[in-house]
């Protein structure tokens, strides 16, 4: 949770708490919805591909005073060589604005009013990294390119021992050059349910946050076991799961692109994984594309039920027009 100076100036208009009536903010949602106005069949969210989104609600006193909260979408994109520079370490790391040229990393998300990167994944043990360790320029830039976080060290204490620099740069190396180096998550909350967060009081922020949170990293141990598959042999015509588990750095943001409160964070994923072999291999990113869908429904359905238990809000289903996508 950052300081209320480098929260957006609209997280703090924390007027009302969830169960409260509202006023309309001056950045409201396309179909803007009030408690005194009658209550929406369903609040569709076209992101979703699912037909296991749900409405959640407050338990209503008779007046519409509800809280309505409706489903989230999880984003997902390939970052190819050469693009973590052009846009993950000019804009996604210092919150999606521009990075000033020649601004240290860690200065420039002190500037933007977002915390550090942390790396997460259980791929880290075996490279020196623990959870939660900030992530910082040089080692994201080494596992773009397929190398080791701490290439630059290890090819260096190399040199030093007299080794050749053609041996010294293959051991900083994670298997083959690859054109497809990364997959970028993002995930936010359902659209209610960040209102709820930037309208909401210190509480309930954390509340939300914290359930997004271990969404997020429920949803990444899932990918690990059940989605990742590293194809190797002739055509790929072998698939085994990445033994060691996978490796991701998380950034964390609180405004659009367009500057109203959102939160929502973006998980850089390295296509690196270590076969029962030992051997590094490439995580085949069309099984992650086939998988986004569930684990947008497994991510909604973590938020919502913490959300839900800890606020004293309730589910509902959504129902979906016939013949229309959810």
């Amino acid at each position: 949770m950052p300081p209320s100076s480098t929260r957006p100036s609209a997280v703090r208009l924390a007027a009302a708490v969830h169960r409260s009536p509202r006023t309309p903010v001056p950045w409201p949602p396309r179909r803007p919805w009030t408690p005194s106005q009658p209550r929406p069949k369903a609040i569709q969210n076209r992101g979703s591909k699912t037909g296991t989104d749900r409405l959640l609600t407050a338990p209503s006193s008779g007046d519409g005073s509800g809280c309505l909260l409706a489903c989230m979408t999880v984003d997902i994109r390939v970052i190819r060589a050469g693009q973590m520079y052009r846009y993950c370490l000019r804009e996604t790391v210092v919150g999606d604005g521009r990075r000033p040229a020649c601004t240290p990393l860690r200065e420039a998300q002190e500037q933007a009013g977002v915390p550090a990167g942390r790396w997460m994944g259980r791929g880290l043990t075996v490279l020196g990294l623990t959870p939660g360790e900030e992530v910082t320029e040089a080692q994201l830039r080494n596992l773009e390119r397929g190398r080791h976080p701490y290439a630059d060290r290890i090819e260096a204490d190399l040199l030093a021992k007299g080794a050749s620099p053609k041996k010294a740069f293959k051991a900083g190396a994670l298997g083959r050059r690859v054109t497809v180096t990364g997959v970028e998550f993002v995930l936010r909350p359902q659209p209610t349910i960040y209102l709820l967060w930037a309208l909401g009081d210190e509480e309930t922020r954390r509340v939300i946050e914290a359930a997004h949170e271990r969404a997020i990293e429920r949803v990444l141990a899932w990918i690990e076991d059940e989605v990742a598959v590293i194809r190797y042999g002739k055509d790929g015509i072998y698939r085994v799961r990445p033994a060691g588990g996978l490796v991701a750095a998380r950034f964390r943001h609180y405004e659009a692109r367009s500057g109203r409160p959102l939160l929502h964070d973006h998980l850089l994923l390295s296509v690196k994984g270590q076969r029962l072999d030992g051997k590094w291999g490439s995580i085949h990113t069309t099984v992650l594309h086939e998988n986004t869908a569930a684990a947008s429904a497994l991510y909604n359905e973590i938020v919502a039920a913490e959300v839900c238990e800890a606020l004293g809000l309730a589910t509902e289903p959504r129902i979906v027009t016939p013949g229309a996508g959810p």
